[in-house]
């Protein structure tokens, strides 16, 4: 498993999200013809397929993506999209009810404290550093947050 990205790296991929999401919302409002707000309206539909396409990868609902509706809600909703999409693989954030039967809690250094979605084959590093992958239910999550059992 790649480690973890730095703060400073993180924070630069999501800035580079958000950058990229403000400025083709402004340029395709902008580049559609007609009154303003068929501009606004093409861009901010765009702007939701997008939204809700990425939003289930980082624990948020797809319908979160018709916070664009109210404004500046679709913004707040796209940062922390954005945010957490830069840490990717990796997960800091505490999987949602629905995604808990999948979740693993991982405890191995140096990624204690750190999310996976169990679906997926995950290489874990024991204490001695011999690689195995998790099989037992010491590995997974069973109704709990943040590690509990």
């Amino acid at each position: 498993m790649p480690e973890p990205r730095t703060h400073a790296r993180r924070t630069l991929l999501a800035g580079l999200f958000d950058l990229g999401a403000v400025a083709g919302h402004l340029l395709l409002a902008t580049a559609v013809p007609g009154p303003n707000l068929v501009g606004h309206a093409a861009s901010t539909s765009a702007l939701m397929g997008l939204t809700a396409w990425l939003a289930p990868k980082v624990s948020y609902r797809r319908r979160d993506a018709l916070w664009w509706l109210s404004g500046l809600g679709g913004f707040y909703v796209w940062f922390v999209v954005a945010w957490r999409l830069a840490y990717l693989p990796h997960r800091d954030w505490p999987p949602r009810d629905d995604e808990l039967p999948h979740a693993v809690y991982l405890r191995e250094s140096p990624h204690v404290g750190v999310w996976r979605d169990g679906r997926r084959t995950v290489q874990l590093v024991d204490l001695r550093g011999r690689s195995r992958t998790p099989t037992t239910d010491s590995d997974r999550v069973s109704r709990g947050r943040g590690g509990e059992r």
